[in-house]
């Protein structure tokens, strides 16, 4: 767990410290263009890893928060539809875009089995948390 936009990052650190451990990144898409540079860092060293974006085309947080203290009045909380896949393919990452849940176990195996640090753009529907909502529920936020 990190900051917004510290995945990758922090995915090289670990990579560095474990060279012998597969290691992978959960992030939003808003979070992975923080730092996408640095998947040029991670190829020029042969430091592979795997990013794994669940892409709900949101700030979701932000967006969350919008829908629970503005009445679903949403203000700059949408993010376009961008090809995460091709933009790693660029640094001469591999990398796929899922939209089934299926499709999730052989992408993985894919990515692995390339030896590249691996993008995977995870589609994903955009709904505020349930562990936010009953802490909002709570009155704990």
């Amino acid at each position: 767990m990190g900051h917004l936009g510290a995945g990758i990052g922090f995915a090289l650190g670990a990579k560095l410290a474990y060279l012998d451990r597969q290691t992978v990144v959960m992030q939003g898409n808003g979070s992975f263009l923080f730092n996408v540079q640095e998947l040029d860092t991670a190829m020029r060293y042969n430091l592979p890893f795997i990013v794994v974006i669940a892409n709900d085309n949101a700030w979701g947080m932000i967006k969350s928060g919008q829908s629970m203290f503005s009445g679903k009045r949403y203000l700059n909380v949408d993010i376009p539809n961008i090809d995460y896949a091709a933009i790693a393919k660029g640094f001469g990452c591999y990398a796929e875009t899922v939209v089934k849940p299926e499709e999730i176990k052989p992408t993985l195996q894919r990515a692995v089995n390339s030896g590249k640090t691996s993008v995977i753009n995870v589609k994903i529907k955009w709904d505020t948390p349930k562990a936010t909502k009953t802490l909002f529920n709570l009155g704990i936020i």
